[in-house]
């Protein structure tokens, strides 16, 4: 089965690119600096920072395992359907 782990790679290259959309357009746009001066403390920026991206890559995760149990393993296709 070299599908799965393939497809579940190939997967992450859009959450990467995401990743570093984000910060260069942070490091452009100085967000932090402007929240830094307007009273934002920086430990309080990073846990938001982190927990966004724990949550978008947690639910992605998810998604995309579900997604290859349901395309690479026939027997648990087959419970899924018989459940629902």
């Amino acid at each position: 089965m070299i599908g799965a782990p393939l497809m579940f790679n190939l997967a992450y290259v859009y959450f990467l690119q995401f990743l570093a959309v984000i910060l260069v357009s942070e490091k452009e746009l100085r967000i932090k600096d402007h929240m830094l001066i307007m009273g934002l403390r920086e430990l309080a920026y990073w846990c938001l920072i982190a927990s966004l991206f724990a949550v978008l890559f947690l639910t992605r995760g998810s998604t995309l395992y579900t997604l290859e149990l349901l395309m690479f393993c026939p027997s648990v296709k087959v419970k899924a359907l018989r459940s629902s």
